[in-house]
């Protein structure tokens, strides 16, 4: 293929790239003028604010946590440990399942279209994983994130064997090598600036926020503190439309300046959930302002339908549908039963790639992974009775 055929080729891939960016803007634009607006002001200072201390500092400070402890994760080889004992494969890969984001469970799936791993391992991995939703969970609340751990370790565990005892084994079905390049060129300084924002502003905001959930009266300070919040909102906004979406970019941050660049990485997962976040923030508190809508007291009501709901949304591929409704349980609008269905039944972002190479058998695991979902969610139900 010579250069000319090439650019052709790549040019659809930078329209839709040009149009994706355009978008994101749009964001940290109606903000601006949301926050602009006296009529909305109030709520919008008020949701970024909380947005800001109670979700994305801590995030961020987990996300902090987390890559100091996740370097090695990838060296796990399933087909080694399927050939010394195939129990342990389907373990492992729950295991990996229940770390925090999606890698673990893009690891497993990896593996399984190179033909390397078992297809009780990816049921396993789909059941356990919670995505990234689970940084969230750790950040707010970690008793419950390790409570929704153990379930979907032992709930990965059961289905994986399940899986490979009772269905025939599910052959990995080739597909065309996809590629998503990234067409829009994005200066490493933007990766720097990203860096350096959290590398600057994490402690002293962690410290806030400690306090802050710790019931400490700031008195005047308050708002001056709820400003800051709501300017750190916005620079998020503004740097998650401006920086690439794309893994690889945020690791040609200069070598030099190691700590930036370890700061810039975790911008990444950090703004992504940030940006759901803050959303579904503002969304909420505007429409609970508008319509008078009380989520908690119609779940109370129409309990029963909580499991189901978290179930049905933990088909939708991707993490954002999770985090909101991860959210949405930490605001106290859902009761744990939905947010358990949920943790079983969605797949993170780790189902694109297995839809991409192995269609059928993503189709299949995306399906039984919500039957245990739906058992989990209702007997959480029936146990704690919402």
């Amino acid at each position: 293929m010579n250069s000319t055929t090439a650019n052709l080729v790549k040019a659809p891939a930078r329209r839709v790239d040009r149009s994706l960016f355009s978008i994101k803007l749009m964001l940290p634009a109606i903000l601006a003028v949301l926050i602009i607006h006296s009529d909305t002001r109030t709520v919008v200072v008020s949701a970024l604010a909380d947005a800001y201390y109670q979700v994305s500092v801590f995030v961020a400070a987990t996300l902090y946590l987390y890559h100091q402890l996740s370097k090695r994760f990838n060296q796990f080889e399933l087909g080694y440990l399927a050939l010394q004992n195939p129990t342990l494969e389907i373990v492992v890969a729950a295991i990996l399942g229940i770390l925090p984001g999606c890698g673990g469970a893009i690891v497993v799936v990896t593996q399984y279209t190179k033909n390397q791993a078992s297809f009780g391992a990816v049921v396993a991995v789909l059941v356990a994983t919670m995505g990234d939703a689970a940084f969230l969970l750790l950040a707010q609340q970690p008793l419950t994130a390790f409570s929704i751990m153990t379930i979907g370790l032992i709930t990965g565990v059961l289905s994986g064997f399940v899986a490979n005892k009772v269905l025939p084994t599910q052959q990995y079905s080739a597909s065309l090598e996809i590629d998503f390049p990234l067409a829009i060129s994005t200066p490493q300084y933007l990766q720097s600036i990203a860096g350096r924002f959290w590398q600057w502003t994490l402690f002293p905001a962690l410290a806030i926020a400690l306090l802050s959930a710790l019931n400490w009266e700031f008195g005047a300070f308050k708002p001056y503190i709820d400003l800051v919040g709501v300017a750190c909102c916005f620079a998020i906004s503004l740097l998650w439309a401006i920086t690439p979406a794309n893994s690889e970019a945020y690791r040609e941050v200069p070598s030099h300046d190691s700590t930036t660049k370890h700061f810039a990485l975790i911008s990444k997962e950090t703004h992504f959930i940030s940006v759901i976040v803050l959303s579904s923030f503002i969304a909420f508190a505007f429409l609970e302002n508008l319509t008078q809508f009380d989520f908690k007291q119609w779940f109370t009501a129409h309990g029963i339908f909580a499991p189901l709901l978290g179930a049905i949304i933990g088909l939708i591929p991707g993490c954002g549908p999770q985090i909101i409704l991860t959210s949405m349980y930490l605001q106290g609008l859902l009761p744990f039963s939905a947010l358990a269905a949920n943790a079983i039944s969605n797949d993170g972002d780790a189902l694109f790639p297995a839809i991409a190479l192995a269609p059928k058998a993503a189709i299949l695991a995306s399906i039984l992974t919500f039957i245990p979902s739906l058992v989990v969610g209702y007997v959480s139900y029936g146990v704690f009775g919402i």
